[in-house]
Protein backbone atom coordinates (compact mmCIF):
# COMPACT_ATOMS: atom_id res chain seq x y z
CA UNK A 1 0.00 0.00 0.00
CA UNK A 2 1.29 3.36 -1.08
CA UNK A 3 1.32 6.41 1.45
CA UNK A 4 -1.16 8.36 -0.70
CA UNK A 5 -3.65 5.00 -0.45
CA UNK A 6 -3.04 5.06 3.35
CA UNK A 7 -3.95 8.73 3.83
CA UNK A 8 -7.09 8.20 1.81
CA UNK A 9 -8.06 5.71 4.10
CA UNK A 10 -7.47 7.69 7.62
CA UNK A 11 -9.52 10.93 5.66
CA UNK A 12 -12.31 7.95 5.46
CA UNK A 13 -11.85 6.91 9.05
CA UNK A 14 -11.56 10.54 10.27
CA UNK A 15 -14.68 11.34 8.23
CA UNK A 16 -16.86 8.74 9.74
CA UNK A 17 -15.64 8.97 13.41
CA UNK A 18 -16.47 13.15 13.01
CA UNK A 19 -19.70 12.33 11.72
CA UNK A 20 -20.36 10.08 14.66
CA UNK A 21 -19.17 13.23 17.26
CA UNK A 22 -15.99 11.06 17.91
CA UNK A 23 -12.72 12.50 18.68
CA UNK A 24 -9.62 11.95 16.46
CA UNK A 25 -6.45 11.55 16.87
CA UNK A 26 -4.47 11.88 13.28
CA UNK A 27 -0.41 11.21 12.88
CA UNK A 28 1.16 12.69 10.41
CA UNK A 29 3.97 14.70 8.70
CA UNK A 30 2.45 17.78 7.66
CA UNK A 31 4.91 18.01 5.27
CA UNK A 32 2.20 18.88 2.00
CA UNK A 33 1.46 22.06 3.77
CA UNK A 34 -1.10 23.22 0.98
CA UNK A 35 -3.25 19.75 1.25
CA UNK A 36 -3.64 20.47 5.01
CA UNK A 37 -4.93 24.49 4.53
CA UNK A 38 -7.02 23.02 2.31
CA UNK A 39 -8.37 19.97 4.42
CA UNK A 40 -8.53 22.42 7.78
CA UNK A 41 -10.37 24.57 5.66
CA UNK A 42 -13.02 22.36 4.69
CA UNK A 43 -13.21 20.38 8.30
CA UNK A 44 -13.81 23.94 9.47
CA UNK A 45 -16.64 24.38 7.01
CA UNK A 46 -18.07 20.81 7.35
CA UNK A 47 -18.05 20.82 11.14
CA UNK A 48 -18.09 23.94 12.75
CA UNK A 49 -17.75 22.89 16.15
CA UNK A 50 -14.79 21.07 15.62
CA UNK A 51 -11.66 22.05 17.39
CA UNK A 52 -8.39 21.08 15.88
CA UNK A 53 -4.74 21.42 17.27
CA UNK A 54 -1.55 20.22 15.69
CA UNK A 55 1.53 18.53 18.43
CA UNK A 56 4.84 19.39 16.65
CA UNK A 57 7.19 16.64 18.30
CA UNK A 58 10.85 17.50 17.24
CA UNK A 59 14.37 16.26 17.91
CA UNK A 60 17.62 16.80 16.44
CA UNK A 61 19.10 14.96 13.26
CA UNK A 62 21.16 12.76 14.94
CA UNK A 63 18.20 11.44 17.54
CA UNK A 64 15.98 11.24 14.45
CA UNK A 65 17.91 9.07 12.54
CA UNK A 66 19.21 6.79 15.30
CA UNK A 67 15.42 5.52 16.62
CA UNK A 68 14.55 5.26 12.61
CA UNK A 69 17.63 2.85 12.43
CA UNK A 70 16.50 1.21 15.69
CA UNK A 71 12.63 1.13 14.87
CA UNK A 72 13.89 -0.28 11.33
CA UNK A 73 15.48 -2.72 12.30
CA UNK A 74 12.88 -4.11 15.70
CA UNK A 75 10.21 -3.65 12.68
CA UNK A 76 11.23 -3.86 9.71
CA UNK A 77 10.02 -0.85 8.47
CA UNK A 78 12.99 1.73 7.34
CA UNK A 79 12.51 5.14 6.86
CA UNK A 80 14.96 5.75 3.61
CA UNK A 81 17.27 8.84 5.90
CA UNK A 82 16.75 11.25 3.04
CA UNK A 83 13.30 11.41 3.62
CA UNK A 84 13.93 12.02 7.11
CA UNK A 85 16.09 14.46 6.44
CA UNK A 86 13.29 16.17 4.05
CA UNK A 87 10.72 16.00 6.95
CA UNK A 88 12.98 17.63 9.19
CA UNK A 89 13.31 20.51 7.30
CA UNK A 90 10.14 20.68 5.94
CA UNK A 91 8.09 20.10 8.86
CA UNK A 92 9.04 23.43 11.16
CA UNK A 93 8.13 25.03 8.32
CA UNK A 94 4.43 23.97 7.51
CA UNK A 95 3.68 23.91 11.21
CA UNK A 96 4.60 27.66 10.95
CA UNK A 97 2.00 28.37 8.23
CA UNK A 98 -0.59 26.07 9.67
CA UNK A 99 -0.31 27.02 12.99
CA UNK A 100 -3.11 29.77 12.42
CA UNK A 101 -5.14 27.87 10.72
CA UNK A 102 -5.91 25.64 14.04
CA UNK A 103 -7.44 26.11 17.93
CA UNK A 104 -4.13 25.07 19.06
CA UNK A 105 -0.63 24.37 18.40
CA UNK A 106 2.51 23.25 20.46
CA UNK A 107 6.10 22.66 19.59
CA UNK A 108 7.46 19.84 21.80
CA UNK A 109 11.40 18.58 22.15
CA UNK A 110 12.15 15.45 22.62
CA UNK A 111 15.73 14.93 22.74
CA UNK A 112 16.51 12.09 24.81
CA UNK A 113 14.85 9.14 26.11
CA UNK A 114 14.13 11.88 29.44
CA UNK A 115 10.86 14.42 29.57
CA UNK A 116 9.46 16.38 26.67
CA UNK A 117 9.53 20.21 26.81
CA UNK A 118 7.29 22.41 25.76
CA UNK A 119 8.79 24.37 23.29
CA UNK A 120 6.48 27.28 21.78
CA UNK A 121 2.67 26.90 22.48
CA UNK A 122 -0.12 28.61 20.06
CA UNK A 123 -3.59 29.52 20.80
CA UNK A 124 -6.20 30.60 18.42
CA UNK A 125 -2.98 31.71 16.36
CA UNK A 126 -1.32 33.68 18.74
CA UNK A 127 2.03 32.57 20.69
CA UNK A 128 2.11 31.91 24.31
CA UNK A 129 4.50 34.07 26.30
CA UNK A 130 6.70 32.64 28.82
CA UNK A 131 6.46 29.04 27.22
CA UNK A 132 9.89 27.42 25.59
CA UNK A 133 11.79 28.43 28.67
CA UNK A 134 12.87 24.42 28.90
CA UNK A 135 10.01 23.42 30.92
CA UNK A 136 9.29 19.50 31.51
CA UNK A 137 6.18 18.20 30.81
CA UNK A 138 6.02 14.77 32.79
CA UNK A 139 3.54 14.23 35.79
CA UNK A 140 5.59 15.69 38.37
CA UNK A 141 5.78 19.44 38.14
CA UNK A 142 3.62 19.90 35.73
CA UNK A 143 3.55 23.18 34.49
CA UNK A 144 0.55 25.96 34.37
CA UNK A 145 1.18 25.40 30.14
CA UNK A 146 0.39 21.56 30.62
CA UNK A 147 -2.54 21.79 32.53
CA UNK A 148 -4.21 24.49 30.51
CA UNK A 149 -3.15 21.63 27.60
CA UNK A 150 -5.09 18.74 29.51
CA UNK A 151 -7.47 20.75 30.78
CA UNK A 152 -8.89 22.19 26.65
CA UNK A 153 -7.95 18.74 24.76
CA UNK A 154 -8.73 16.08 27.53
CA UNK A 155 -10.05 13.17 25.98
CA UNK A 156 -13.23 11.34 27.45
CA UNK A 157 -15.61 8.67 26.09
CA UNK A 158 -18.99 9.48 25.27
CA UNK A 159 -19.62 6.05 26.84
CA UNK A 160 -18.07 7.15 30.14
CA UNK A 161 -19.69 9.84 30.49
CA UNK A 162 -23.17 8.53 29.81
CA UNK A 163 -21.94 5.57 32.67
CA UNK A 164 -21.13 8.54 35.18
CA UNK A 165 -24.29 10.37 34.28
CA UNK A 166 -26.70 7.21 34.42
CA UNK A 167 -24.73 7.00 38.15
CA UNK A 168 -25.28 10.08 39.12
CA UNK A 169 -29.11 9.96 38.09
CA UNK A 170 -29.16 6.83 39.57
CA UNK A 171 -27.43 7.99 42.67
CA UNK A 172 -30.29 11.10 42.73
CA UNK A 173 -34.01 8.97 42.21
CA UNK A 174 -32.17 6.79 45.20
CA UNK A 175 -31.61 9.87 47.09
CA UNK A 176 -35.12 11.47 46.13
CA UNK A 177 -36.80 8.13 47.17
CA UNK A 178 -34.78 7.85 50.47
CA UNK A 179 -36.07 11.75 51.94
CA UNK A 180 -39.72 10.42 50.87
CA UNK A 181 -39.26 7.86 53.17
CA UNK A 182 -37.65 9.49 56.01
CA UNK A 183 -40.55 12.47 55.59
CA UNK A 184 -43.03 9.24 55.42
CA UNK A 185 -41.56 7.79 58.33
CA UNK A 186 -41.79 10.83 60.53
CA UNK A 187 -45.12 11.90 59.52
CA UNK A 188 -43.85 14.99 57.72
CA UNK A 189 -44.59 14.42 54.11
CA UNK A 190 -43.57 17.58 52.51
CA UNK A 191 -44.89 16.84 48.81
Amino acid sequence: MTRKESGYIVEILTEAALLEGKNVLVDGSLRDVDWYKGYFERLRRDYPNLRIAILSVEAGEEVVLERARRRGSETGRVVPAALLMEAIKQVPESVRVLREKVDYCAVLGNEGDDDVVLREMWVDGVRKEGVGEGKGLGREGEGKEWQEFKGNWMQVCKWIKKAERDKKRKGGAEEEEGTRKRGGEEGGNKG
